[in-house]
């Protein structure tokens, strides 16, 4: 059709340059304008074509503006997904993340949930102050990601909680796996803290409880929601236990069943 008949935009013939690649980057907002404009009686193609015109120069003008907003905003979620201290996931990121672990252990087999709690890191910040209090948030979160595996998810839950989520590992083998992270977590906050000047009355340990997902996962949203709280809460009644069992040790169900 030629411009005059079309009631788009003539692209090919505009003098605007590289027109129909700057068209589609501002088209949502010409055709919100263009719905939403006052509708006036007997308005012809060329009237409706020179309000596209007006409403794509418009765009265009407001784009560099449009564009950062959209970069900012971009910049914001990711920075709500990443701890800014650690580089670990936040917790919104491991909520997020969670049902996509859920289905794949409906096909692969279990997943187990760990949560991680640094002991007396109040007594941390007190005795040594907020930087040490931050490198052994750093030490500790650098040790858990060095010992997890690329199908694994780690995350800051909180303060100076951490949470790991390890894929196709049943809970005797998740247990095994973060106490070993415990064994090698007081020598490496040892060194990082001793190459700052700083040397520690006692070793910073943590405590970790244990919980397996069922085998038998529902596949209702409602449902995978119910049996995931669970789950943590699971884990997090077991950390409960290991910190009143004495602290730097790690609690699952068969330690629980014993108490």
């Amino acid at each position: 059709m030629s411009e005059s008949n079309s009631p788009e935009i003539s692209l090919k013939s505009s003098p605007l340059g590289n027109l129909r690649e700057r068209y589609e980057k501002v088209r949502p907002i010409v055709k919100h304008v263009v719905k939403n404009r006052p509708k006036q009686k007997n308005e012809t193609t060329q009237e409706r074509q020179a309000l596209q015109r007006g409403a794509f120069l418009a765009a265009e003008a407001r784009q560099p503006e449009i564009d950062q907003i959209e970069t900012e905003r971009k910049k914001a979620e990711e920075e709500a997904m990443i701890d800014g201290l650690t580089g670990l996931y936040t917790r919104k990121a491991f909520y997020a993340r969670l049902p996509e672990l859920v289905a794949l252990a409906r096909r692969n087999g279990p997943l187990s949930v760990a949560l991680i709690d640094i002991d007396d890191f109040k007594g941390v910040n007190d005795a040594y102050g907020h930087q040490a209090g931050d490198e052994t948030l750093r030490v500790v979160a650098q040790v858990v990601m060095d010992s997890i595996r690329a199908s694994d998810f780690a995350a800051r839950y909180g303060g100076e909680e951490f949470v790991v989520l390890m894929s196709v590992t049943p809970e005797d083998g998740a247990t095994k796996r973060i106490d070993k992270i415990r064994e090698d977590t007081s020598a490496k906050v040892r060194e990082a803290l001793a190459a700052k000047g700083i040397t520690l009355f006692k070793d910073i340990t943590f405590s970790a409880g244990i919980a397996q997902l069922p085998t038998d996962i529902p596949k209702s949203v409602q449902d995978i929601a119910d049996i995931t709280a669970k789950t943590v809460g699971d884990a997090d009644r077991r950390l409960y236990l290991a910190k009143h069992a004495g602290k730097n040790t790690v609690f699952d169900s068969s330690r629980e069943s014993l108490m």
